[in-house]
C-alpha cells in the first residue's frame, strides 16, 4: 500500500513538472509572438512614413517658394517637371552628403508628384475633404488593429485560452473587422472651454454578435491597461459605445466566423 502511494506521488510530481515546463514554453512562445508583432507594426509605420518621402516634401516646398513648381497638367517626365526633380536631387545630395541614390530620390519625387496631382484633381472635383476623412478613418482603424494584435499575443493581457483563440480570429479579419469612428463633440467637458476633450463615437457593425463585441472590448481594454505606456494613455481619446452610436452599413467580411454574426 505504501509502495503504491509513493508511486502515485511520483507520477503526480512528474505531471506537475511537465505542466510547469509546458507553461514556461507557452510563455516564451507568446513573448516571441509579441515581439514579432511589434516588429511588424514598426515596419508598417516605417513604410507609411519614410524619412526620404518627408525630406522630399520639405525640399519641394522650398523649390515652390523659389518659383520652381511642378506642373501637374504635364507628365512627371516632362522637361519642366524633370527640372524640379533635378533641383530636389541636388539639394538632398548636398545636405545628405551624397548618401542617397538619384534613383531613390526620383522615385520619392514621383510618389509625391502622383499624390499631389490626385490632390489637385480632388480639389477640382470637390472630393478633397471626403478623401482626407477616409484617410483619417483608415489610419485610426489600422492603429486599432495593431493594438488588438499586440493585445491578443501579449501574455500580460488577462485572457483565457478560449478568449485568446477567439481574439486571434477577430484580428485575422484585418481592417474589415475594425469599425470606424466619428467625432463627437457632445463628449466635451463644458467647463474646459479652452481645450474641450474630444471623444470618438464608435460606428457599430449591425452584423456583429454580442460575443464578438465582448472579445473586442477585452482586447481594447487589455491594450490600454496592460500594454500602453502612460504617454499613450494620456494621448488617447475616450470611446463611446451606446445607443446613440451610428450603425455602420458595411457588410461582414468573407472570412467571418459563424460565432461573430448577430443572427437575431
Amino acid at each position: 500500500m505504501t509502495a503504491q502511494l509513493e508511486k502515485c506521488r511520483e507520477e503526480s510530481s512528474k505531471k506537475d513538472q511537465l505542466i510547469s515546463q509546458l507553461t514556461q514554453q507557452n510563455h516564451r512562445l507568446e513573448e516571441q509572438i509579441r515581439q514579432m508583432c511589434q516588429r511588424e507594426s514598426s515596419e508598417r509605420k516605417t513604410k507609411r512614413d519614410p524619412t526620404l518621402q518627408t525630406n522630399v516634401k520639405v525640399v519641394v516646398a522650398i523649390q515652390n517658394a523659389m518659383g520652381n513648381n511642378y506642373d501637374y497638367t504635364l507628365p512627371f517626365l516632362h522637361t519642366v517637371n524633370q527640372t524640379v526633380t533635378d533641383n530636389v536631387i541636388n539639394e538632398l545630395n548636398k545636405n545628405g552628403g551624397g548618401q542617397l541614390s538619384d534613383q531613390d530620390i526620383t522615385s520619392a519625387c514621383a510618389t509625391y508628384f502622383t499624390n499631389q496631382k490626385k490632390d489637385v484633381q480632388r480639389e477640382i472635383n470637390g472630393t478633397k475633404g471626403r478623401h482626407r476623412g477616409i484617410n483619417r478613418s483608415n489610419r485610426r482603424k489600422r492603429k486599432k488593429l495593431d493594438e488588438r494584435t499586440l493585445a491578443v499575443n501579449d501574455p500580460r493581457v488577462n485572457l483565457t485560452p478560449e478568449e485568446r483563440q477567439l481574439g486571434q480570429q477577430v484580428v485575422n479579419l484585418g481592417m474589415a473587422g475594425v469599425s470606424s469612428d466619428e467625432d463627437d463633440d457632445n463628449g466635451s467637458d463644458p467647463s474646459d472651454l479652452k481645450r474641450p476633450e474630444k471623444v470618438w463615437k464608435v460606428k457599430e457593425f449591425s452584423w456583429r454578435s454580442s460575443k464578438m463585441g465582448a472579445i473586442v472590448a477585452k482586447l481594447d481594454t487589455g491594450f490600454v491597461e496592460d500594454i500602453a505606456s502612460p504617454a499613450t494613455k494620456r494621448a488617447r481619446r475616450p470611446f463611446i459605445r451606446d445607443s446613440t452610436c451610428v450603425v455602420s452599413d458595411r457588410r461582414p467580411p468573407k472570412n467571418v466566423e459563424a460565432w461573430m454574426l448577430n443572427l437575431g
